[in-house]
């Protein structure tokens, strides 16, 4: 288990990922190099971290304090959270992808730092029924500026804090931008 200061310090290098659907909005002919190669540097990294002592050795002084135990032999959260943005980039509207992708950013860095700090009820995954009502209350905030109707505006909501709750931890990087840009495709 991280530290709270670890905790934050990863929460905050995942708050960066804000910088994706930026560049996405206002610098589009760069993105898809950008979250490319973010990508594939990030995702080999990653592997080769666990097979390499000298990329390991960097690895660790750079970012060991906030790898999670359940990481150190599986991809990390910040490679799931890259895979899902190039996934979705090539698949949904723009629109839906810059959306998915601020809910990912703020919504879960927001549920995790609420949920360490105040949550008294624990739920499924390790996750706290307060980090969830933080989720929900900052995705709708999200999708507010999105001019959904009311109805689509709570049903996305609930179905990504739903999504969110249910994903274990390691994957909820993955699962929350497919499931979010998959329901305001729909909807």
């Amino acid at each position: 288990m991280l530290s709270l200061k670890n905790e934050f310090y990863r929460k905050l290098i995942h708050l960066l990922s804000i910088f994706f659907p930026i560049i996405y909005n206002y610098y589009e002919v760069y993105f898809y190099f950008i979250m490319i190669l973010s990508t594939v540097l990030i995702t080999t990294i990653d592997i080769f971290r666990k097979y390499d002592n000298i990329i390991s050795s960097i690895f660790k002084k750079i970012l060991g304090n906030v790898v999670r135990d359940y990481e150190q032999n599986t991809l990390m959260g910040a490679t799931y959270m890259l895979l899902s943005f190039t996934l979705i980039s090539l698949i949904f509207p723009k629109d839906i992808v810059i959306v998915s992708m601020i809910i990912l950013s703020i919504s879960d860095s927001l549920a995790a730092i609420f949920g360490i700090l105040y949550g008294k009820t624990l739920l499924l995954n390790s996750k706290t029924l307060e980090g969830s009502f933080i989720f929900m209350i900052s995705t709708l905030f999200i999708l507010s500026f999105y001019y959904l109707s009311l109805f689509k505006l709570f049903a996305s909501s609930l179905i990504v804090t739903i999504t969110e709750h249910l994903s274990i931890s390691k994957y909820d990087n993955f699962t929350i931008p497919i499931i979010s840009s998959t329901i305001l495709y729909i909807l």
